[in-house]
């Protein structure tokens, strides 16, 4: 782990933090990041993600869900999230 990166909960899951921002998670089985709208769009376009819908019906921009079947990526989804977080205000 990065040495930056630091431990939380959130929608009763623990997560991972960089500077205080959540960039990942587990929910219900697949590995949750945050990622720029662009990135998470052809994520979802060439069917490595999901649309995150955190219990509400509503899609949160910038989340996607990386299933199971991605789980041999999800360690550089971690980082890419991590990557982009640490560089948003």
């Amino acid at each position: 782990m990065h040495p930056d990166t630091t431990t939380g909960r959130m929608f009763g899951s623990t997560v991972l933090k960089a500077h205080r921002k959540v960039f990942a998670m587990l929910v219900n089985g697949a590995l949750v990041v945050n990622l720029s709208h662009d990135r998470v769009a052809r994520l979802i376009a060439v069917g490595q993600g999901d649309p995150f819908d955190p219990r509400h019906r509503r899609v949160s921009a910038g989340w996607v869900a990386i299933p199971i079947t991605e789980a041999a990526a999800w360690q550089r989804f971690v980082a890419e999230a991590r990557s982009f977080v640490a560089k948003t205000p």
